[in-house]
């Protein structure tokens, strides 16, 4: 029986050193009533270009261990030169990290605090932080506290109430003016102006050879114009691509023959769609062994047309690799078996020399990622997946990276060629990354570097919430693994640390 005693004397004794070893990794429950967080003063008063300070306090807190909130002001009327973290988090012995980001262009500032060690944190009233700020316009400010989160020790989140406050910054008072007696001025009678006797002019009548002329503008001679026109300016490898036939004739005419030429090394005809501009299309032809397309339309008897538009739609295929192709037309002026449009009128070919055109044919625009991870294993190295997303399109795509940080390629949208596009990028723990690049055809990487680890809850802020989650996996294999030695230590709580309060991009 003795002996029974003795054994479990030494299980107690360490089932006791075991607790108190892991109290700061075993969540406790958080206080059951709330906290308040204000704003002290409540309202300021005060005036142009004056350095004040504010505090945040806390009432009816138990067993303090962090704290974090976001202040929205109106950057037209204060500037926030410092938030100074008091040492009250600190007084019972823990170590305290503060923690602080402030935006003077947007009017936002962001602060926070948290602590660990083997000793209780505060409870009670007290301030959290100091807020330094300069006055710098006329009117008021609101100090809106957004986000706020207190924890206890164990990072558990304890419910709160948030106060907010104001600034009224108020124009100085103007100095009193002496009252000074008006002088009168002397009224001087003014001297009489005789009146001049205005001499008479003679009348003069127009010059007729000034008079606006009427003379009708001549019009310009018969002309027409046979043109190709890329609906889509992009053409790609391999890939169909229509090119538009088009006719421009300010005279009457009876029909239209058009030729075009190609080399048959480079594309392939593949369609003719006719567009009937004119009513009757009595022959289209295709000929891919010597590279030529044919196409004519004609007018009903006694109707001539006149006019512009779309002949036909003329489809190719590109051949080969990247380059330029030409399409021209086959055309000798004043020879009507070549190209050619004849006026309803007399019969004579109206139509002006064709412009070549010169198509550039281009490869698929393709996106590699490379990024970089805390990670310390040489087996897993940067492996990772998230999603890369377009910030002006729905286009987005699962990236995979290697042991090197380093995807596959992956298509992006042709409509992204030639434009500087910014992309998003989102893996599960890390923080959101943004990252801006040029889209050129072909093979294009987005470098974005080192990603940021710590959300563990993937809210867009690393706080004490993901540290609530570190703790819970604290000695064991999870998520808050970032340096994936297959233990969650102080390591990873390090790692975390150094993203405190950062957000999304």
């Amino acid at each position: 029986m003795k002996k029974f005693i003795t054994i479990l004397s030494i299980f107690v004794i360490a089932f006791i050193s075991t607790f108190y070893a892991l109290q700061n990794v075993i969540p406790s429950f958080a206080q059951l009533t709330p906290a308040n967080v204000s704003i002290d003063p409540v309202v300021t008063n005060t005036g142009l270009n004056k350095n004040i300070t504010v505090q945040v306090r806390i009432n009816n807190v138990t067993n303090l261990g962090g704290y974090q909130f976001t202040l929205n002001f109106d950057p037209q009327v204060i500037k926030i030169s410092s938030i100074t973290n008091s040492d009250w988090l600190a007084s019972t012995g823990r170590t305290v990290g503060p923690l602080s980001s402030i935006d003077n262009t947007n009017g936002i500032a962001t602060a926070g605090a948290f602590s660990f060690g083997t000793t209780n944190g505060p409870s009670g009233d007290n301030v959290l932080a100091t807020i330094n700020l300069t006055t710098v316009g006329l009117g008021s400010s609101a100090l809106d506290l957004q986000d706020v989160l207190i924890t206890d020790i164990s990072a558990q989140t304890i419910n709160t109430i948030a106060t907010d406050g104001s600034i009224n910054i108020l124009a100085a008072s103007p100095t009193p003016v002496a009252s000074v007696t008006p002088v009168p001025t002397p009224v001087v009678s003014p001297t009489p102006i005789a009146t001049p006797i205005a001499t008479p002019v003679a009348s003069v009548s127009p010059n007729p050879s000034t008079s606006p002329s009427t003379t009708p503008t001549p019009t310009g001679s018969a002309s027409a114009t046979l043109s190709l026109a890329l609906p889509s300016p992009l053409v790609f490898v391999g890939e169909d691509f229509s090119v538009d036939l088009k006719l421009d004739t300010n005279a009457s005419i009876t029909g239209a023959d058009a030729i075009i030429l190609f080399d048959p090394a480079q594309l392939t005809a593949v369609n003719v769609i006719d567009k009937k501009l004119l009513p009757t299309t009595p022959k289209i032809d295709i000929n891919n062994g010597n590279g030529t397309i044919s196409i004519s339309q004609v007018a009903d008897p006694g109707t001539p047309f006149i006019g512009s538009g779309t002949m036909a739609q003329l489809v190719f295929r590109s051949l080969g690799s990247v380059g330029n192709r030409t399409l021209r037309f086959d055309y000798v002026p004043g020879v009507k078996t070549e190209s050619n449009v004849i006026a309803s009128i007399d019969g004579k070919d109206i139509l002006a020399q064709p412009l070549d055109l010169t198509l550039t044919v281009i490869d698929h625009a393709y996106l590699t990622v490379k990024l970089l991870t805390p990670s310390e294993n040489a087996t897993l190295g940067h492996t990772l997946s998230g999603l890369l997303s377009d910030t002006e399109s729905t286009w987005s795509s699962q990236i995979n990276t290697d042991v090197s940080g380093t995807s596959a390629n992956s298509l992006v949208d042709n409509s992204f060629i030639g434009q500087l596009k910014t992309f998003l990028f989102k893996a599960s723990t890390f923080l959101r990354r943004r990252s801006a690049l040029n889209i050129a055809s072909g093979d294009n990487v987005l470098d974005l570097g080192a990603l940021k680890a710590g959300d563990l809850n993937n809210d867009g802020i690393v706080n004490n919430l993901d540290l609530s989650l570190m703790y819970d996996q604290w000695f064991l294999s999870g998520t808050a693994d970032f340096d994936r030695n297959n233990v969650v230590n102080t390591s990873d709580y390090w790692i975390l640390t150094q993203n405190f309060l950062q957000v999304d991009e």
